[in-house]
């Protein structure tokens, strides 16, 4: 499965299954951007560890985004079977895109194939998440809900 993207007449997008060794590759820059823009803190070690044995399994899917052969962007998900029903659902486990690529279709692209992947994979549902105040336009919140997606439940977080 692969996925050209025409951004214009001079940009064309390839969006891609990544091989594992190519996910582990930009795991420090998507690292770096979660830890900048979303004030979060890795143990970049253990995230490597992580993602080398989610990416081994075959619920798990690492997708790229490239401009000729420069990563811009990723969505990583999973499959699992929901423990009160036992429908299989997708969820995003994380989603990056370079800044300088948000503006163009390289994540909505993404996310089409990754919804794509869990339909075919009998996924009856899929799950998305984005932190909340960090964008003050709500441009997140606007792109799932012109994609068809509804809000369903909210997290709240404190540390102890």
């Amino acid at each position: 499965m692969e996925e050209l993207v025409v951004l214009d007449q001079k940009q064309t997008i390839l969006i891609r299954k990544m091989e594992l060794k190519e996910a582990i590759n930009v795991a420090p820059i998507v690292i770096d951007g979660y830890e900048k823009e979303y004030k979060m803190r890795f143990d970049v070690a253990k995230t490597l560890n992580t993602w080398g044995k989610w990416l081994c399994n075959s619920n798990y899917i690492a997708l790229g985004a490239f401009l000729e052969s420069k990563w811009i962007g990723s969505i990583v998900g999973c499959l699992y079977v929901n423990p009160y029903n036992a429908d299989i659902e997708a969820r995003e486990v994380l989603w990056y895109v370079l800044p300088e690529f948000r503006s163009t279709k390289a994540g909505s692209n993404l996310l089409g194939y990754f919804e794509n992947w869990a339909k075919i994979s009998g996924a009856k549902r899929i799950y998305m998440f984005y932190f909340s105040g960090i964008d003050p336009d709500c441009r997140m919140e606007k792109m799932y809900k012109r994609k068809g997606f509804v809000p369903f439940q909210t997290e709240v977080v404190k540390e102890v």
